[in-house]
C-alpha cells in the first residue's frame, strides 16, 4: 500500500499511537484529505476520524458484516465458510459497522490459515487502490448489507480451536 501511495505522490505514514492530542495537532497541520487504515488492536476516536476532509476508512481483512472483529481468516475456516474476503468501510463509533464502500470475495482453496491470510492481503490490493481512487474522485457507492447476517468475533476459545483442527484446518 505504501509503495502504491508513494508512486501516486500521496503522503502516507504509520502512526503507532493514534489517539492523543499531539498526533491530532500534527495531522490537522497537514490538512489531510483521507485517512485509510487497517487496525486490529486500536480503536480510532471520533476526533481522529473527523480530521480528514474526505473521511476515515478501514481495510477489514474479512467479509462484512459476517466477520466483524479480528482474526477473520480463522473464523471463516472455523465455521467452514466456502468463501473469504476483505472489505473497506467508513469508520464510525461502532466497530466494523460503517458504510461498506468496497469488497472482494474469493473461494477458499486451502486448509492453511496462514495461506488464507496471504491470499486475502494479495486479493485486497486491487480493492484498496480502487477504493482510494473512488474516494478521491467522489465515486464511491455504498454496498447494501442490510440483508446479511452480522457476527462479531474476537479471540477463539479452546473449543473454537478444537473445531478448527477437527475440520482439518491448520494455522500454517
Amino acid at each position: 500500500i505504501n509503495d502504491y501511495l508513494k508512486r501516486e505522490g500521496i503522503n502516507c505514514s504509520y502512526i503507532d499511537e493514534i489517539n492523543n492530542e499531539i498526533i491530532y495537532k500534527k495531522l490537522r497541520d497537514q490538512d489531510p484529505d483521507l485517512f485509510f487504515f487497517a487496525l486490529f488492536d486500536k480503536i480510532a476516536s471520533e476526533e481522529f476520524c473527523s480530521i480528514p476532509k474526505l473521511g476515515t476508512y478501514n481495510i477489514h481483512m474479512g467479509k462484512l458484516p459476517n466477520y466483524k472483529g479480528g482474526l477473520s481468516s480463522f473464523w471463516v475456516l472455523r465455521y467452514q465458510d466456502k468463501t473469504a474476503g476483505s472489505s473497506i468501510h467508513k469508520v464510525i463509533k461502532k466497530i466494523d459497522s460503517g458504510e461498506l464502500i468496497d469488497e472482494v470475495k474469493f473461494d477458499i482453496n486451502n486448509k492453511s490459515m496462514h495461506y488464507l491470510m496471504l491470499t486475502t492481503m494479495n486479493k485486497s490490493s486491487v480493492m484498496i487502490t480502487r477504493a482510494i481512487n473512488n474516494i478521491l474522485n467522489e465515486k464511491t457507492k455504498v454496498i447494501d448489507i442490510s440483508n446479511k447476517k452480522s457476527n462479531y468475533y474476537m479471540y477463539p476459545t479452546k473449543e473454537d480451536f478444537k473445531e478448527f483442527y477437527n475440520n482439518g484446518y491448520r494455522l500454517i
